[in-house]
């Protein structure tokens, strides 16, 4: 994927993000952390989540 693309789908996320409403923002918050946190090495996660 190059920069452009990655900026246009950012974008898209953006405009798709503020037409939530708060409890599907904090449930789409939970869920990114969720994965984003299984995908970090361990000693990094546990930094994170503390």
């Amino acid at each position: 994927m190059d920069t452009e693309e990655l900026v246009s789908r950012l974008w898209k996320l953006a405009d798709a993000l503020k037409n939530l409403s708060r409890d599907q923002l904090r449930q789409f918050i939970a869920w990114l952390t969720h994965v984003l946190k299984a995908r970090l090495p361990g000693p990094l996660r546990d930094k994170v989540t503390g």
